[in-house]
């Protein structure tokens, strides 16, 4: 109220100026002199000064009064900048040392060891069987290498016996009257050499298909079929040495079969009253031979570089 009062004090006074500086100005009737046009001129300055004074309080007063009237507006916040949120996935701290990296390891397995003998524990067919009671066959025993599984070449065979030899051979034999039966095993040095074997006495065979060879003859002589890598299959059949006829046969033969598996031979032979085997061979003589070749062969993976 006491701001508003002197604000208005200060207004009549310059309304009151204006009117005296208008009041000295001559109305008309002809000019003024010298001496007036100076008084006039004087009191202009004097009251123009005045005016100016004036305003220049009632600007500055307005100012202080503005200043120190209380201010009713709410006060202004202060201005805060925020980070973006990261997106992202935030990339690893670098470390101090960057971790050596190792080199892969590989791990080679080790090289698989094919035995060249028979290991310990490891039977053949039949091996340790005895004869049932009143047979008049012989218990299943072990002996040494036959010489009838090691053929002899004939005079027209292009074929000699293989030059190679087993490291390591088992045989068990069962007898009886007029009958003979017999199981070996033969591991050589080598798959290749064990191959070579069983090649070369299949090819022997053939060779002598139909020469006498001291009153015994092979008829057959072909490949055997089965689980194991080569095999082979010949059937000799015996001459009646008391006959002069040739191709006289008595009674009475041998049958053999053979099978390799890696670097070792299984081979089964049957020596009983056969019949010449004319039409071919027995196929109840070749199944009894067949039977110790199946059984034995899965077992005989041991000596292949793959293993069991």
């Amino acid at each position: 109220m006491r701001d508003d009062q002197t604000r208005h004090d200060w207004e009549d006074r310059l309304r009151t100026g204006l009117r005296d500086l208008e009041a000295g100005t001559p109305g008309g009737g002809g000019l003024p002199g010298p001496d007036q046009v100076r008084r006039t001129h004087l009191r202009r300055r004097t009251a123009l000064s005045g005016v100016a004074a004036l305003a220049t309080v009632v600007v500055a007063g307005g100012a202080v009064l503005a200043l120190d009237r209380p201010s009713t507006s709410a006060p202004i916040a202060p201005t805060t900048t925020s980070e973006p949120a990261p997106t992202g996935t935030a990339a690893p701290e670098p470390s101090a040392t960057s971790p050596t990296t190792d080199p892969p390891v590989t791990s080679t397995a080790p090289a698989v060891v094919v035995p060249t003998t028979i290991p310990d524990g490891f039977l053949l067919p039949h091996e340790g069987e005895t004869a049932p009671a009143g047979s008049d066959n012989t218990d299943w025993t072990e002996v040494s290498t036959r010489e009838i599984v090691l053929a002899d070449s004939c005079d027209q065979s292009s074929t000699v016996k293989p030059d190679v030899a087993p490291t390591d051979v088992r045989v068990i034999e069962q007898t009886g009257p007029e009958y003979a039966f017999v199981i070996g095993l033969q591991v050589f040095s080598s798959a290749q050499e064990a191959a070579t074997w069983v090649s070369g006495l299949r090819g022997l065979e053939e060779g002598c298909v139909g020469v006498d060879r001291g009153g015994r003859q092979t008829m057959v002589a072909e490949d055997l079929t089965g689980p194991w890598g080569q095999g082979a299959l010949w059937v000799e059949s015996y001459l009646n040495l008391d006959s002069q006829e040739p191709d006289d046969f008595g009674t009475g033969g041998q049958y053999t079969a053979m099978a390799r598996v890696g670097s070792a031979v299984i081979f089964a032979q049957s020596y009983g009253e056969y019949g010449p085997a004319l039409d071919g061979p027995d196929a109840d003589v070749v199944a009894d031979l067949r039977e110790p070749l199946d059984e034995l062969a899965p077992r005989l993976c041991v000596f292949t570089e793959a293993g069991c």
